[in-house]
C-alpha cells in the first residue's frame, strides 16, 4: 500500500523546548514508542510516525507524519496540534 505522508511548518509563538511538552505528548500516545534523538518522535504499532521539531532559529514548529491510514494519521495529527495550540 502506498503510505500517506504530510508536513507542516507552523509559524506561531512557541517558544519552549521539546523537554517542555514531551510529557504531555507522551501521555497522549502510551502506545507509541518515543525516540528524542532528533526532536520528538512517536512510532506507533501501525508503523506510522509522527515527528516534532522545533527550529534553533525561528518561531516554527514542523511536523513530519507518514501512515497507512489516512484518518488514523490525521487524528494524530490533530491531537499533536491540539497540545501546543498550534
Amino acid at each position: 500500500k502506498t503510505s500517506y505522508c504530510k508536513k507542516f511548518d507552523f509559524l506561531n509563538k512557541f517558544s519552549g523546548t521539546i523537554d517542555s511538552i514531551k510529557d504531555t505528548l507522551v501521555a497522549q500516545f502510551p502506545n507509541a514508542t518515543t525516540d528524542t534523538r532528533d526532536g520528538l518522535r512517536f512510532d506507533f504499532p501501525d508503523r506510522s510516525w509522527v515527528q516534532i521539531r522545533i527550529s534553533n532559529t525561528e518561531p516554527i514548529i514542523r511536523m513530519f507524519a507518514e501512515g497507512k491510514n489516512k484518518i488514523e494519521l490525521e487524528y494524530k495529527i490533530a491531537q499533536i496540534q491540539k497540545s501546543l495550540e498550534v
